[in-house]
């Protein structure tokens, strides 16, 4: 596989090899990469696929340099809020059972052992600092809802359990409501799950002053952003129903913005290192426009304080969940090989969207780094989009691997790539030459 030569002669100068993807290992390697991340507020690393081993360990590494050296005390998981907090009160006290607390947030994709291996470094490393100097953990997802309907309910249990036993019931229904099964939900209990869930934020504003009295300030500002977490999880469901996945999936990324900004103003951090899919963290949408992602909202608040590093490959295996499957869909392992100079199945795919468009995708830039003399490297994007002879090329439509939580063996093409832009959608880049499959808890 070879790419454009000149591309790849200019592109090594903007790549800094890395040693190892070893969590464990020194950061030496990386240090020349703090000038990217010192004056952000919100760092966000993505993920070419949900299961590859070599990204986790090495958003590990880059983890460890934001905390050890540049003072990063939160990390924003892309899972469910409410189910995060166990993992939170692990690694701020060691509190609870790490494995279960994983477990418990209903995403196959972090219940692996590199993600186990991230949140025990944290927890050594916040065990022997002041309180007020550990890091913290969070979810900023809303795909689950049990776990935050339960602290309302035990906020309320609290606070006023006459009003709590008025709308057991229609906590009960919210609660039950996970935005996979948004198409069993009919219009009615969609009706009442807004109706619901609105209430609730109501009845949470309007008695502010008297339920913190009756506990403090900070806990009646956690159980109302559970009860937001709940708005946005009906809000979702309803969205997905009326309008579609494209406009739920758009839907989520401005609530998942939302609660990162929410998280910055509630934590005991100014700023945080977040872990989500490169198609989340992006600057900007795919480059047919449907989507505008979680890191195009943030980038809008935050401008150059937001920082979006994605992650590609060459070849290898992950872990997904085939999407051919009905019912329970076991977690499998894929293998792809590395795109050709011009992927045809894909180019005629794009000509047949838009057969009189001269800016067809192609995998250059997969092509490119494969060319490097380094089986790792992270590149500045940045740079290398002021240097004149590669600017307009890194401008144009690249194919990447895009891969989330379900993969297609059958139409491969269409699941495993997507066009991208890459100096509009990333500040840096992580690149491995091959994937192999994270590795499950207890496998």
């Amino acid at each position: 596989m070879s790419g454009d030569p000149v591309s790849t002669e200019r592109l090594s100068e903007y790549a800094t090899p890395l040693e190892t993807t070893d969590p464990t290992a020194d950061l030496d390697d990386l240090r020349p990469l703090t000038d990217w991340f010192e004056d952000a507020t919100v760092v966000a690393l993505g993920e070419a696929t949900h299961g590859t081993r070599e990204f986790f360990r090495l958003k590990h590494r880059l983890i460890r340099l934001l905390v050890e050296e540049l003072g990063y005390r939160a990390v924003g998981l892309e899972a469910s809020f409410a189910e995060t907090l166990a993992i939170n009160d692990y690694v701020v006290r060691g509190e609870g059972d790490l494995r279960e607390a994983l477990a418990g947030i209903y995403f196959w994709t972090w219940d692996t052992e590199e993600v186990l291996a991230l949140i025990e470094w944290l927890r050594e490393f916040n065990a022997e600092r002041p309180l007020d100097d550990r890091v913290r953990f969070y979810g900023f997802d809303m795909q689950h809802t049990q776990q935050a309907g339960a602290a309302v309910s035990e906020f309320l249990a609290t606070v006023d359990p006459a009003y709590l036993r008025e709308v057991s019931h229609g906590l009960g229904r919210i609660e039950r409501m996970v935005f996979k099964d948004a198409e069993s939900a009919d219009d009615r209990c969609l009706i009442e799950a807004e109706r619901d869930a609105a209430a609730l934020a109501d009845r949470l504003d309007e008695h502010e002053r008297e339920y913190a009295a009756r506990t403090s300030e900070r806990e009646w500002r956690l159980a109302r952003q559970h009860c937001r977490v709940l708005e946005q999880a009906v809000d979702q469901t309803v969205e997905q129903v009326t309008e579609g996945y494209i406009a739920a999936a758009r839907l989520r990324d401005r609530y998942m913005a939302e609660t990162v900004e929410w998280l910055l103003d509630y934590g005991d951090a100014d700023r945080i290192a977040l872990w989500g899919h490169n198609a989340h963290v992006a600057r900007t949408g795919d480059d047919e426009g449907d989507r505008r992602p979680l890191g195009s909202h943030l980038a809008g608040t935050f401008g150059d304080r937001y920082v979006a590093v994605g992650c590609e490959f060459c070849r290898g295996s992950f872990r997904a969940r085939p999407w051919e499957s009905e019912g329970d869909r076991s977690v499998e392992e894929f293998t792809v090989e590395p795109l050709p100079e011009r992927g045809p199945d894909l180019v005629d795919a794009a000509e047949e969207r838009d057969p009189s468009s001269e800016d067809l995708p192609e995998p250059l830039l997969t092509a490119a780094l494969s060319d490097l003399a380094t089986d790792r490297a992270c590149v500045d994007l940045g740079a290398a989009d002021a240097d004149p002879e590669l600017s307009g090329w890194l401008d144009r439509p690249h194919l990447m691997h895009a891969i989330g939580a379900l993969f297609s063996e059958g139409e491969r093409e269409h699941h495993a790539y997507g066009a991208v832009r890459p100096t509009e959608q990333f500040d840096g880049l992580l690149y491995v030459e091959e994937s192999t499959p994270s590795v499950p808890v207890d496998d």
